[in-house]
Order: structure tokens, then sequence, then C-alpha cells
């Protein structure tokens, strides 16, 4: 079952048609993209730094909507140190993403 922040999220964005696709690697830059766009759109007074938050949030709350089609790392899913991961991998999605709608500039 799709997690209802996880569809809260997605739904502004337009990627919620996607919740139930297989993750890969293009899906992953198109959410990217997607909340680059959104958050360019809906902070405009806000920092790079702040839209960047913004957006690591979000794809963490989206991505939700996959954690059950990787059982086998459910023990470890709840650790600090799997969070913490998490954001970092999210982060750098997010610095990807913001290159490539701004043309590089990061």
């Amino acid at each position: 079952m799709t997690p209802p922040t996880a569809v809260a999220a997605a739904k502004p964005i337009g990627f919620l048609q996607y919740l139930e696709s297989k993750l890969d690697v293009n899906l992953l830059e198109d959410l990217g993209k997607r909340l680059v766009k959104a958050a360019e759109e809906k902070f405009p007074g806000q920092t790079g730094a702040e839209k960047k938050a913004w957006c690591v949030q979000q794809a963490i709350t989206v991505l939700e909507a996959f954690d059950d089609r990787i059982p086998v790392l459910g023990k470890y899913l709840d650790l600090e140190l799997a969070d913490w991961l998490e954001a970092w991998a999210v982060g750098m999605l997010i610095e990807y993403a913001w290159a490539l709608v701004f043309g590089g500039a990061a």
C-alpha cells in the first residue's frame, strides 16, 4: 500500500502515476527535476539551499512509496545511519537535478 504522505507529496508535482512503477534511474531523475521546478515556482524568494532542502524532504517522502519493494533491507531502513545515507543520496539527486534544470549552476 502506498503511504498517504507519499501520495500527498507526489500529487502536486505530477508524479502520482509513477508511485506504482518500477524505481529506476530515469524515474529518479524525473522526480528530481520535477521537484526542482516546483521549488522554483513555490518559493521564489528563498535561497537555493532552502529550495534544495525542501526538494530533499519531498523526495524522501515520495520515495517512501517504494520502501516495501526492498524487503531485504527492511531491518536496516529504520536505523539512524540508513536515514542519514538516504538523505545524503537524495541530496545528491537534487544537486544533479538542479544542474540539469538550470544548466549546471548549482
